[in-house]
């Protein structure tokens, strides 16, 4: 099964998902994990998550501010065109905000596939 994990922007929580992630890809499931590369919450310096055999780590591009609408501004549109040509069988936002969970709709929705 072909899975898009969609982080909610925090680095806590970014770990929980990556972990989630690497146990999904080691039973044989191809995993994308799209998460920041830092935010307020790790002081700003990057989040360094590596790859491993079927999980690929998308970090889309990102302004570095404290104000949060700044900061992903550019967010939205980098992931989905870091993502137009893979193919997924679902979607998973883990707990989602306005904008990971927006970003997750708007890719089952364009995909037709189904956003838990």
């Amino acid at each position: 099964m072909n899975i898009c994990l969609i982080n909610p922007f925090s680095k806590l929580a970014a770990i929980r998902q990556y972990n989630l992630a690497k146990c999904f890809a080691k039973l044989g499931h191809k995993v994308t994990l799209i998460l920041p590369e830092y935010d307020k919450y790790s002081g700003y310096k990057k989040n360094l998550f590596e790859e491993c055999s079927n999980l690929t780590v998308i970090h889309p591009y990102q302004i570095k501010s404290k104000c949060i609408e700044i900061s992903m501004a550019f967010y939205f549109f980098s992931a989905l065109h870091k993502i137009k040509n893979k193919k997924f069988d679902l979607v998973h936002g883990f707990r989602p905000t306005p904008f990971s969970g927006y970003l997750g709709y708007k890719i089952s929705n364009k995909k037709k596939i189904p956003f838990i």
